[in-house]
């Protein structure tokens, strides 16, 4: 089946991309989409093609879903059928997105997750004792980062270590829809046939918890105001209140809090309530058996200046000091002239690479001026004020790959966005913000 098809492909999602009376199957792999079928088309009318076939695969596959299909907005499902799904998934995510003059509808595979840690993710030693030392706090902690950051898994395993140090405690994790179950705590689905019933379903459900001793609470994705004002509602009571947000920096993250949830509501609430952030994104890793060295051209191509620490640590520096080798991902598409280690992705895994953030009264007094440049000052703070900069970095671990020879450029340049320090900030502005 196409399902078993992808999971053997160790694909994160199965894509399926309608337009008029065709369409493209697409695996998601280490980030990156390729196709895995030729063109499909039919005979039906094409202006009804893809919302007819979007809906008999919705209908038809997510049984028993208290969510219906509708080609008037985007519609979330969860397959759970045993005889639906490949031996090593648990369960699929179904995402659907009517529009035109392509629609699509994602299939979210998850996996069976090993007995790993945070530590296994990419977290580093330092990054983990940070957190387990929130483990003594009572607040909220925000996972952030992009779309397929990753965030969701380190949220999991976090609550799984804060069941291993923290026993006695009562753990609830509310997600829409289930993505990861667990022995360990009761897991709330909050479902409905709307996003106004979902709303509703989250309300009721926040308010019900706030009726019982529950110690720690996985919010899961904070995207709605009502999720939001939850999370620091509940952030006062008391309670280890877990969330993850889309956002570009750390910083970035309270903003779309202050956004979600009210200027009022964030004030009032975030400022003893907001324990610390997590900022994290997911890095291939290069397949040792293909990879290939650096150019000139290749670093050029990226925009980086001669002085760059990047460009003056390689053997490409004009120098007479033996530097490290960088290091670029070789793709081929070609199953014949493909590398067996790799399978033509040029890259075996994905790496966490995080910023651990604990929020003291400087950094919220930063975060709470609403000038447009507070978040990324507040960031170059941090980045200069890091106890432990070259462990706890995401910018860092991040150059740290790049040298070691495991992380091509490309692919760092692309997830943060600039290969620059956020520390430069701090030295460009002469440590000051522009509040100051």
């Amino acid at each position: 089946t196409l399902f078993a098809s992808a999971a053997r492909a160790r694909a994160s999602d199965l894509l399926f991309y309608i337009s008029q009376n065709q369409g493209q199957i697409k695996h998601r792999i280490l980030g990156s989409e390729a196709p895995v079928a030729a063109a499909f088309g039919t005979s039906v009318e094409p202006s009804n093609f893809a919302n007819a076939f979007i809906r008999a695969i919705f209908n038809g596959m997510v049984a028993g879903s208290k969510t219906s299909y509708s080609d008037r907005f985007p519609v979330d499902g969860v397959i759970n059928n045993p005889a639906l799904l490949p031996a090593d998934v648990t369960s699929i995510r179904v995402s659907t997105l009517p529009s035109t003059p392509v629609s699509k509808v994602a299939f979210r595979l998850h996996y069976k997750l090993p007995a790993k840690s945070l530590k296994d993710l990419g977290f580093s030693p330092d990054a983990v004792q940070v957190l387990r030392q929130m483990a003594n706090k009572r607040g909220l902690l925000l996972f952030t980062g992009p779309i397929g950051s990753g965030k969701t898994t380190s949220e999991h395993y976090y609550l799984q270590l804060l069941t291993q140090l923290l026993h006695g405690c009562a753990f609830v994790s509310v997600q829409q829809p289930v993505e990861i179950a667990s022995d360990d705590y009761l897991v709330v689905d909050i479902t409905g046939q709307t996003p106004e019933e979902i709303d509703d379903a989250y309300t009721r459900t926040i308010t019900g918890l706030l009726r019982q001793a529950n110690d720690i609470v996985s919010l899961g994705e904070i995207r709605t105001p009502e999720a939001a004002r939850a999370a620091l509602r509940l952030a006062t009571t008391g309670q280890i209140i877990l969330g993850t947000m889309h956002a570009e920096t750390a910083f970035h993250a309270t903003n779309s809090l202050a956004a979600l949830a009210g200027q009022d509501a964030f004030r009032l609430f975030a400022s003893d309530s907001l324990l610390g952030i997590v900022s994290q994104r997911l890095i291939p890793v290069l397949c040792s058996a293909c990879k290939v060295e650096c150019t000139h051209d290749d670093l050029t191509a990226l925009g980086l200046p001669l002085h760059h620490q990047l460009y003056q640590s390689t053997e490409l520096f004009p120098t007479k000091t033996k530097r490290h080798m960088l290091y670029r991902r070789v793709f081929s598409a070609d199953t014949a002239l493909a590398c067996p280690a790799c399978a033509g992705q040029g890259v075996t895994h994905r790496r966490v690479i995080a910023d651990v953030i604990p929020l003291d009264a400087t950094l919220r007094t930063i975060l709470f001026d609403e000038s447009p440049n507070a978040a990324r000052h507040a960031l170059a703070m941090w980045a200069n004020r890091n106890p432990n900069p070259k462990t706890n970095s995401m910018y860092e671990s991040a150059m740290s790959g790049i040298l070691a020879g495991e992380f091509d450029p490309a692919s760092v340049l692309r997830a943060l966005g600039s290969l620059d320090s956020p520390a430069l900030d701090v030295l460009t502005t002469g440590g000051r913000g522009a509040h100051e």
